[in-house]
Order: structure tokens, then sequence, then C-alpha cells
């Protein structure tokens, strides 16, 4: 955590575990093989394949996510339910009393 001037806390999370050299041309990376946590990984990430910075940002959306309501949506994806974003479940309850700019960022981060 760290604060910023105005003293309201910043959160920040890193993971170099994955870092690629990004094409400069491109501004992409190329992944030879399945990399990440299961259950963090963007659903575009495969075998051999081009991805983007975009991943990084589905997993911070899936953190995000987990911070928010306190479970992971895999744990409810049998169930059928409304969709946060696509292929992101979610039980209505457990979002009402949310932020409506917090769900905006975990909706676009997925």
């Amino acid at each position: 955590m760290q604060e910023r001037e105005d003293s309201c806390p910043v959160a920040k999370i890193c993971d170099f575990g994955l870092c690629h050299l990004i094409d400069p041309v491109k501004q992409m990376a190329f992944m030879e093989q399945m990399v990440g946590t299961q259950g963090y990984q963007a659903p575009e990430m495969g075998n051999e394949t081009w991805v983007t910075t975009a991943v990084d940002m589905y997993a911070y959306g899936i953190v995000l996510y987990e911070m928010a309501v306190g479970y992971h949506p895999r744990k409810i994806k049998h169930l059928n339910l409304p969709q946060l974003a696509d292929g992101i479940p979610y039980f209505k309850k457990s979002w009402v009393q949310k932020d409506p700019q917090l769900i905006d960022l975990i909706r676009k981060c997925l």
C-alpha cells in the first residue's frame, strides 16, 4: 500500500514472473506455451499465440472481483447466473452494495 498526497491509500499489485519482451511494432508478445495461474489467465491465452497487455488487465480484473466479493468467479461458474462480463458470473446480492465505479472498472478489465 502506498499513500497519495491526499492520504488515500493506493493498492499496487505486481507480478513479474511472466514478464516478456513486447514486440515494439506489434505491441504484442508471443507465448510459446500456456503460462500463468489457472483461473487468472485471459480467455485468449493459449499455446503459441500472440498476446497484449490486455491479458494482465484480465488477471487484475479477477483479483479485483475476488477482493470485492470474497470469492473467485470460477467457484460459481457452474450456476446459471447473470454475467458481469463474458463468461464471468455473479450473484446480484454480492454486488448490490458495491460502488458502481468499482463494478465498471472490473467490467472494463474483464
